[in-house]
């Protein structure tokens, strides 16, 4: 019989919504980096003016942001499957302190009051099947009758042997009865636990992969942002330089004293066209 594999999507609740966010995210990157080879196409030949390295920039910052927003949303994902993982785990161990308790209570009832849980379990099925037809049989429009006094006849036959069975192991068939079904059920949910246990884990590695990408893809559009705002620095310092060398020199006034000589043997001090003044 072929094992049935559980997906993450199934395994780990809240992951279609976060592949879906990430799925929007990696669109919209896609669009901002085509924006930046567009940039880069226009300024062709011109990578270093200061149109060039500040659309660049604007480009790359937009860029970054986005891919900081998916690093964020798969660190998020890689947390959402991680729980998933560790309740589980916990689930799991829960389930099997159960039937290791069931398993101990079968084994002090003794293996002949087993034998005779698992009779008592094959009566109530029994019992159960035959009731679920006898309800289908009156819905239908047809005459069921004798159809219906057979089964009622093997509820009845069923039903009496579960209660011979019952009296001659003092109620121990009953509770053996129980504790097998509920020993079949607990197996059943761990064996379904332990096969999203395993998509959960699956979830983990994965998102722990593309977390490490998203990283990867981050520090390297963070270096490339840097490297053009030093460009841009030093195109700016460059210009303002250029700018400065450019600017037409301004003459410097010469400042003379405004009195004759012998007329400033007469005053305290000597007038400047600057507005300054020596004293003498």
């Amino acid at each position: 019989m072929a094992t049935r594999t559980i997906s993450t999507k199934l395994a780990i609740e809240g992951e279609d919504t976060y592949r879906a966010s990430v799925s929007n995210i990696n669109a919209s990157l896609k669009v901002l980096q085509s924006q930046l080879k567009e940039v880069e196409s226009r300024f062709l030949g011109q990578e270093n003016s200061m149109d060039a390295v500040s659309a660049k920039g604007k480009a790359l910052a937009a860029i970054e942001e986005a891919q900081r927003q998916k690093v964020e949303e798969v660190a998020r994902a890689l947390e959402n499957a991680e729980n998933a993982v560790r309740k589980y785990g916990q689930e799991n161990g829960e389930l099997k302190a159960r039937l290791e308790k069931n398993s101990a209570a079968l084994g002090e009832l003794g293996e002949k009051t087993e034998k005779s849980g698992e009779r008592w379990n094959r009566y109530a099925k029994t019992v159960s099947d035959s009731e679920e037809k006898l309800l289908q049989l009156k819905k239908t429009s047809g005459d069921t009758t004798e159809e219906q006094e057979k089964l009622h006849a093997k509820v009845d036959r069923a039903k009496a042997a579960m209660e011979r069975l019952d009296k001659s192991t003092n109620g121990a068939a009953k509770e053996a009865g129980r504790l097998l079904l509920e020993n079949k059920e607990l197996n059943a949910e761990l064996a379904s636990n332990s096969q999203k246990a395993a998509a959960a884990e699956k979830g983990v590695s994965s998102w722990t992969i593309a977390l490490n990408r998203a990283k990867t893809d981050l520090n390297k559009v963070t270096a490339e942002l840097k490297k053009t705002q030093d460009a841009y620095e030093g195109v700016s310092t460059a210009l303002n330089k250029t700018e400065q060398q450019q600017r037409p020199k301004q003459p410097q006034r010469q400042c003379r004293p405004t009195l004759p000589l012998w007329q400033s043997l007469c005053r305290t001090s000597w007038e400047w066209p600057c507005g300054a003044s020596m004293r003498r």
